[in-house]
């Protein structure tokens, strides 16, 4: 009884202040579950060898950006991250302007060529993790062509995009939408998750969604390697979530 009169006076004061009435929606998170995946991301940071720690984001973002400058900064690894939204770049930079290990580029059209020269500038060619969550959907791609190469794991955020469209990985059984109502979502259910199959990308891959979404899909994210049996990795003790491995051996 009392979070329907806490929802109803929530929505009351925001529709007065104009926020529904422009389709902004209220998720049920501090961070409207923008940060749904950091715990992940904190959990493989943790399995993996901290000399010569090499990571790569092609995407900037507030949460993913601190997570890697910070856990490079303490064992004085490398941390780039690329970005295609200049003034997004610039804030972001300028939040980490101080982290002595972290390199923040703004690259105009986040391609593979693009990508692949910037690297050749910094002299990497080996890179232990590459998290791709850019901006337009293409560029995700484009990175994951070129990176998969070069990575011993890669993630992938809102990774159903792409089964979902056919550009890459198979959609055997769409995602359903069961929000529980307008603007607040409640746990995802693995019902509701659908099926897809990543082989054709990864020899090995682990899709992870949250227990509590954003967006209702969560939106899903995968990491892969063709060189590391990440299966293993979230094999026991991993923090909470709905999984979905690979089943090559």
């Amino acid at each position: 009884m009392l979070k329907k009169i806490l929802y109803q006076l929530i929505k009351k004061i925001l529709t007065k202040l104009g926020y529904f009435n422009f389709g902004f929606p209220l998720y049920a998170l501090p961070d409207s579950g923008m940060g749904s995946h950091k715990k992940y991301l904190k959990y493989l940071l943790s399995k993996l060898e901290k000399e010569n720690l090499t990571i790569i984001e092609v995407g900037s973002g507030i949460h993913s950006s601190k997570l890697f400058s910070y856990q490079t900064e303490s064992i004085s690894g490398n941390f780039i991250s690329f970005e295609n939204n200049y003034e997004w770049h610039l804030k972001v930079k300028n939040k980490y302007k101080n982290n002595k290990n972290s390199n923040f580029l703004y690259i105009e059209k986040l391609n593979k060529e693009n990508i692949k020269l910037e690297l050749e500038k910094l002299g990497l060619e080996q890179i232990t993790l590459s998290f791709i969550d850019s901006f337009p959907w293409e560029s995700r791609t484009e990175a994951l062509e070129l990176l998969k190469v070069k990575s011993e794991i890669i993630v992938i955020h809102d990774v159903d995009y792409f089964p979902h469209n056919n550009h890459w990985g198979v959609e055997i059984k769409p995602i359903e939408n069961k929000p529980k109502n307008e603007y607040f979502y409640g746990k995802l259910k693995v019902k509701n998750l659908g099926q897809r199959n990543y082989d054709s990308v990864f020899k090995y891959w682990v899709e992870i969604f949250p227990f509590y979404p954003g967006y209702f899909t969560g939106p899903p994210m995968l990491v892969g390697s063709n060189l590391v049996d990440i299966r293993k990795i979230f094999d026991i003790n991993k923090p909470k979530g709905h999984y979905f491995f690979s089943n090559k051996i």
